[in-house]
C-alpha cells in the first residue's frame, strides 16, 4: 500500500503538509504522515517533497472529436464566421487524421492532470478513443434540428446509434441539444425529459454570443444569414421571440442535472434564476476570448449560488485542452476571484456537474487515487500558484519521489 507525503495536500480540511495512502486505485487514508502510516500499517513512504497534491482535474466541456482542427482552426473574432469555417472543415474530415489527433489530445490532457471529461460529440467513434482506462466521464451525444416534426424520429435514431456503441467503462451516454437556437423546443423537451428519467447529466451551449441572442429574439442577424446560406432555415421560419435562458426554461432544462455551457450573455435577473435552479455553469474563458463573444459573469454567478465548472472547449477555438491554462485565464479575466473557487471549479465543480462525486472532486477515503502533483517550492499561496499555469504537472503515478524509511 503506497503512502505519499507532500508539503501541500489539498484535502477537504484545507491545504498543508500531509500524506495519503492508496490501495487498489482508491484512497484509503488522508491526514498527517504519522497518522496515515499508523492507519495503513506501513513503515515506508514516498516523499514527493515540495509539491502540491490535488484531486484529478475534471474538464466539464470539450469536443475531443474536433482535435484535428488544432492544425488549422477556423478563424476567430467573429462567431458566425467561425461556425461556417468549422462546418467546412468537418465536411472535409479525414477519419484517420481525426482519430490520431483525438488520441494525442486525450494523452496531452492526461499528462496535465485531467482525469475526467464531459465530451460533446456528434459521432460515436469517439467512444473508442476514451476506452483506454485512464478517464471517466459523460459522452454528450449532440443533436441539431429545428423542425418540430423530426423530434421523435431524431431521438429514436440517436438511441439506436448509442445502443450499437456502448459507452466505455466509467462513462455514460447522454443525448443532448446543441443550442436553444439550433434545436426545436419539442426536441429539447424530449431530451430533457429523458435525461431526468434516466438520471443523466444534461449539457447545452447557452447564451454564448450576441448573435445567438439576436437570432432567438428576432430571427435576424449574422446567424440568419449563415443559416439561410446553409439551408438550415426555410422562408417560413418563425423566430422564438425570447432570450436564450427563457427558451431552455420553457423546455424544462435548468436544474441540478444541467450543464449550461458558456453562459456569457446573461442579465442580472437571469443570473439570479440560474443560481436558484441548481444548474452548473461551465465557463470556457479562452474559447470565449478567441471567439470574441464576451466574458462570462462568473463572480455574479457564484454569488447567486450556481455551481461553477471549467471547460476548455475544443482545439477549434483553443490552443490546447489544458485546465491549468484555463484556470490561469479565468484568474486573469477576474483578478478578484478567490483562487480557491477557481481550483474548486476545475475539480469538485466539474465532478458535481458530471455526477462523479463518489470517485472524484476531493481527496478522501474511498475516492479515486488519480491525483495530480504540482512541484511547489515557493513560499506563497499554493492555490494562487495553481492558478498561474505551472510548467510542471504530473499524474501521481508519474511524479518523482524519494523513498523514506
Amino acid at each position: 500500500m503506497p503512502v505519499y507525503r507532500c508539503s501541500q495536500l489539498l484535502a477537504p480540511a484545507g491545504a498543508g503538509p500531509g500524506a495519503v495512502a492508496l490501495r487498489d486505485d482508491r484512497v484509503v487514508a488522508v491526514g498527517p504522515l504519522r497518522e496515515v502510516l499508523l492507519d495503513s500499517g506501513e513503515t515506508e513512504w514516498r516523499d514527493l517533497g515540495d509539491a502540491i497534491v490535488l484531486p484529478g482535474l475534471v474538464n466539464a466541456h470539450t469536443h475531443l472529436e474536433l482535435s484535428y482542427m488544432g492544425q488549422d482552426p477556423p478563424p476567430g473574432g467573429d462567431f458566425a464566421t467561425w461556425i461556417e469555417g468549422l462546418v467546412e472543415r468537418r465536411a472535409n474530415e479525414d477519419p484517420q487524421t481525426a482519430r490520431r489527433a483525438a488520441e494525442q489530445a486525450r494523452d496531452a490532457m492526461a499528462a496535465r492532470g485531467t482525469v475526467a471529461a464531459g465530451d460533446v460529440c456528434n459521432d460515436t467513434w469517439i467512444a473508442e478513443v476514451w476506452d483506454d482506462g485512464s478517464f471517466e466521464g459523460v459522452l454528450f451525444h449532440e443533436l441539431l434540428s429545428i423542425d418540430d416534426r423530426e423530434s421523435a424520429q431524431r431521438f429514436k435514431t440517436a438511441r439506436e446509434h448509442l445502443d450499437a456503441r456502448p459507452a466505455p467503462e466509467g462513462w455514460r451516454w447522454s443525448i443532448v441539444p446543441h443550442t436553444p437556437y439550433t434545436v426545436s423546443l419539442s426536441l429539447m423537451r424530449v431530451l430533457a425529459a429523458h435525461a431526468r428519467r434516466a438520471g443523466l447529466p444534461f449539457s447545452v451551449h447557452l447564451a454564448e454570443s450576441p448573435a445567438e441572442v439576436e437570432f432567438l429574439a428576432t430571427g435576424g442577424g449574422l446567424f440568419r444569414d449563415l443559416f439561410e446560406r446553409r439551408g438550415f432555415v426555410t422562408p417560413g421560419f418563425e423566430p422564438a421571440g425570447c432570450r436564450p435562458l427563457e427558451r431552455v426554461e420553457s423546455a424544462g432544462i435548468p436544474g441540478p442535472n444541467a450543464l449550461l455551457v458558456h453562459a456569457v450573455q446573461l442579465t442580472g435577473d437571469e443570473i439570479e434564476r440560474l443560481g436558484r435552479s441548481g444548474a452548473t455553469v461551465v465557463t470556457c474563458p479562452r474559447s470565449n476570448h478567441y471567439l470574441d463573444v464576451g466574458i462570462a459573469p462568473v463572480p455574479a454567478l457564484l454569488d447567486a449560488g450556481a455551481n461553477l465548472a471549467l471547460g476548455t472547449d475544443s482545439l477549434a477555438s483553443n490552443p490546447d485542452l489544458d485546465l491549468f491554462a484555463e484556470m490561469a485565464a479565468l484568474r486573469d479575466t477576474h483578478p478578484g476571484l478567490d483562487p480557491a473557487k477557481i481550483v474548486t471549479a476545475a475539480t469538485l465543480g466539474g465532478a458535481t456537474a458530471l455526477g462523479l462525486t463518489e470517485t472524484l472532486g476531493t481527496i478522501e477515503p474511498g475516492k479515486s487515487a488519480r491525483l495530480t502533483v504540482v512541484p511547489f517550492a515557493a513560499t506563497g499561496d499554493p492555490l494562487e500558484f495553481l492558478c498561474s499555469n505551472p510548467q510542471q504537472v504530473f499524474p501521481l503515478d508519474d511524479a518523482p519521489y524519494e523513498t523514506r524509511p
